[in-house]
């Protein structure tokens, strides 16, 4: 395939205009301004670019897709996420997927819907594994939940599950009888 960045429009001309010097010099000339267009159309590439696309421009490709729980303190790949996902998540919106995805995203969490957990009918709750989420956080997006969900689902809570692991040694006493803790750590 050809491409137009390195084409020459001289090479296009039947043999008679090639010839000509003033052919050749208008034709250098619109090759010359066709790559200046074409490096300048390299900065509106952003769609197809968003994983290069500078921060600050990120920030202003959210305002005006008004992308759900997009802050400027998120971290990079988290906007970039948000962004890239926007458009799916208003198609989507008032479905569990679209709910689950954001989750996802932001959290790294997922939707337990009311009949997972034996709640009741249209009821539903987040679960995250994530130690960072604090109130403040909480509330904002508890926000973005409500202008995703169906109206008609409720959300119960937002569950934080922490694992952590501790070694517990037991012993046999032979002269009680009785099982003691002989060392615990973690």
């Amino acid at each position: 395939m050809i491409s137009l960045y390195e084409s020459e429009l001289v090479s296009i001309l039947p043999d008679y205009l090639k010839k000509d010097n003033h052919v050749k010099a208008v034709c250098y000339a619109v090759d010359k301004q066709v790559k200046k267009i074409l490096d300048r159309c390299k900065s509106l590439e952003i769609w197809s670019n968003l994983p290069e696309v500078d921060e600050t421009l990120l920030d202003y490709l959210a305002a005006e897709l008004r992308t759900q729980y997009y802050s400027t303190d998120l971290s990079v790949d988290v906007k970039r996420n948000l962004i890239a996902n926007t458009l799916i998540w208003y198609q989507k919106a008032g479905t569990v997927a679209a709910v689950n995805e954001l989750v996802s995203a932001v959290f790294g969490g997922e939707v337990s819907e009311w009949h997972e957990y034996g709640g009741e009918p249209h009821h539903f709750k987040i679960v995250t594994d994530n130690p960072n989420i604090t109130g403040d956080s909480l509330q904002k997006f508890g926000d973005v939940i409500s202008m995703i969900k169906r109206k008609t689902a409720i959300l119960d809570s937002v569950e934080i599950a922490l694992s952590a692991s501790m070694n517990i040694y037991y012993g046999f006493s032979l002269q009680t009888g009785d099982y003691i803790t002989l060392r615990q750590e973690g």
